[in-house]
């Protein structure tokens, strides 16, 4: 996964990768080649330490706007706090694909157990009675990835 400051800088981002390489094969697999809007980036408790694992938490489109207010309003009221909270979470970002209108949730953590941890965390958390289960939907998978390398910059605000 690549941050860019800017959706322009994301997408020329293939083309300077293709001019650099002379036109030739990309130099690592790309998996997903979607741009996503940043829309909520949090230091977690480890925040100063190197991520070793992540998951990709997708939830996949299109979601109404009814469904995605919703799930912003829960997320940002209880899942993100706890997740914040963890131990070993280092940095939790909530990406947004307009087009798709799906949601992408990269928790980075410092060791397996704090990924293992947030499903029944999640789970436990209760409805409040203003809250429709009907709008809230669980995830449609969950990636584990090892995270060999990281260049992640301070959380800005």
């Amino acid at each position: 996964m690549t941050l860019w400051s800017t959706e322009e800088d994301a997408r020329l981002a293939s083309e300077r990768t293709r001019a650099a390489s002379g036109g030739g094969p990309r130099p690592v697999t790309v998996e997903e080649d979607t741009i996503y809007e940043v829309v909520d980036d949090e230091a977690g408790a480890a925040a100063d330490a190197a991520p070793d694992v992540a998951d990709v938490v997708v939830f996949e489109g299109p979601l109404p706007d009814a469904a995605r207010a919703a799930t912003d309003r829960f997320h940002r009221g209880r899942v993100i706090p706890a997740v914040r909270a963890m131990a070993g979470t280092v940095r939790l970002l909530v990406l947004w694909d307009r087009l798709a209108r799906s949601i992408r949730v990269l928790h980075l953590a410092n060791d397996p157990a704090t990924l293992d941890a947030v499903p029944p965390a999640v789970h436990a958390m209760e409805l409040d009675d203003d809250e429709d289960p009907a709008l809230l939907s669980p995830p449609d998978r969950s990636d584990r990835w090892e995270v060999v390398a990281a260049d992640v910059p301070a959380v800005t605000a």
